[in-house]
């Protein structure tokens, strides 16, 4: 199945919904947009294209990066010698 503009909307709004993400809740905020297919088209879009494969895929790469980040060594920057006020 070929992902369409519409099919990747969903998708990148099924993702955004984080950890409490369903598919019944992607509908539900499709449908407050006005432009919500029906759970069952959405299930079959989920299926056919891999969504949860893709959501873990994208957690664990942005989890690597986060983590990447963590490992740096702090960085200090010597401050200027400040004089008493007079």
């Amino acid at each position: 199945m070929r992902e369409s503009a519409a099919r990747r909307r969903a998708f990148e709004r099924y993702l955004r919904l984080g950890d409490e993400r369903s598919i019944e809740k992607l509908q539900t905020a499709l449908a407050a947009d006005g432009d919500a297919p029906s759970l069952r088209t959405l299930y079959e879009w989920s299926r056919k294209l891999d969504w949860q494969a893709r959501v873990d895929e994208i957690e664990q790469a942005a989890t690597e990066s986060s983590s990447a980040v963590l490992d740096l060594p702090p960085v200090f920057v010597p401050l200027p010698k400040l004089e008493p006020e007079r």
